[in-house]
């Protein structure tokens, strides 16, 4: 994945969210068709300039491959947790917002907003920024989970 190839990915109406979520295809066990249903919403913010689809993408990543299913899996639910708030911190590492419209400084959900975005080529020159380091922060988190839980076993 890189600048070009998510420019690309843009150009054919792929959004944030699925691209974020089609880099994590095998390790979820979900198809890249339920991964593109699944974050198909959640452009711009949900359209509103609010939390960024790269996050969210990430989000439901984690959600998959360490979410709880029910009331009682307290423990479950702090390991999810912890991985997300590992997220939250590698990302704000890079970026100071986790919103749409502070990342693009552009509110998508305004009429304004939106031309502003398209004329100044703001989501083929800064979402392909945040989509690779929502990914590699991703990458990240999800490299240190697995070498935790080997450092469990071995012990």
């Amino acid at each position: 994945m890189n600048k070009e190839s998510i420019q690309k990915m843009f150009l054919s109406d792929m959004g944030c969210a699925q691209m974020v979520l089609g880099e994590f295809a095998e390790e979820t066990g979900l198809s890249i068709e339920e991964l593109n249903k699944l974050g198909s919403t959640f452009d711009g913010g949900m359209m509103r300039g609010e939390t960024c689809g790269a996050v969210i993408g990430a989000y439901l990543v984690i959600g998959q491959l360490a979410g709880y299913d029910g009331p009682d899996q307290l423990e479950q639910k702090g390991k999810m947790l912890g991985l997300q708030m590992k997220f939250n911190e590698l990302f704000r590492e890079k970026r100071e917002s986790f919103m749409c419209k502070e990342l693009l400084n552009a509110d998508i959900a305004t009429s304004d907003g939106m031309n502003q975005i398209i004329e100044g080529g703001l989501m083929l020159e800064i979402c392909p920024c945040i989509v690779m380091e929502a990914v590699d922060c991703l990458k990240q988190v999800l490299a240190e989970a697995k070498e935790e839980e080997t450092r469990k076993i071995i012990r």
